[in-house]
């Protein structure tokens, strides 16, 4: 197969889809706030920590300055359309949850909101940040997880039941079709 030379500015591109999420926080004026972010991982399971990128001159990177806790909030496909809202304006200047179909609600281990609508809640406090070019990564020690009834089934996401919301770059969504296949793993 043969390769083609591509912009390097579009490398994300080649990488998405990613679970797309809102993250969740609320500085020293109590009001709260919601980013979008797809640039979004696990880093470690003991102890619990995940990481994700966001640039220093969001409204929610200060935010997280004043207050070091936030919430990631694992939004339902059909929640698309709150979540570029989320995206693409700035708490700067809206007030995201007057103004969108979303509700802000106290986290029980954090001092940072959730939404009442997503289908999970990641509570975290910030456990490290890290110059990376143009972002800083954030790493969020896990202090609490809830999901509503019936999203994982033996611990597993039912896909059905919740289908993830995937970022595949400017306003572009897409979710999973396919029935998940589990591999023999052999010895080669």
């Amino acid at each position: 197969m043969t390769k083609q030379s591509t912009a390097i500015s579009r490398f994300t591109r080649l990488i998405h889809p990613m679970p797309a999420v809102l993250i969740t926080c609320v500085g020293d004026d109590d009001r709260p706030n919601a980013i979008a972010v797809a640039w979004l991982m696990p880093v470690s399971t003991d102890p619990p920590l995940l990481a994700f990128a966001i640039h220093p001159q969001r409204y929610s990177y200060g935010l997280l300055q004043e207050n070091p806790a936030f919430v990631v909030n694992v939004m339902a496909y059909e929640q698309a359309p709150e979540v570029l809202f989320c995206g693409r304006c700035s708490g700067r200047d809206v007030d995201k949850f007057a103004e969108s179909d979303l509700t802000a609600v106290e986290a029980g281990s954090v001092k940072a909101p959730a939404i009442a609508e997503a289908l999970a809640h990641l509570e975290c406090d910030v456990e490290a940040q890290y110059e990376a070019g143009d972002h800083v990564i954030v790493v969020g020690r896990i202090r609490a997880v809830s999901a509503e009834e019936g999203v994982l089934v033996d611990g597993w996401r039912d896909l059905a039941v919740a289908p993830p919301l995937l970022h595949l770059g400017g306003a572009r969504f897409i979710t999973s079709s396919e029935e998940p296949i589990e591999l023999e793993v052999s010895d080669r």
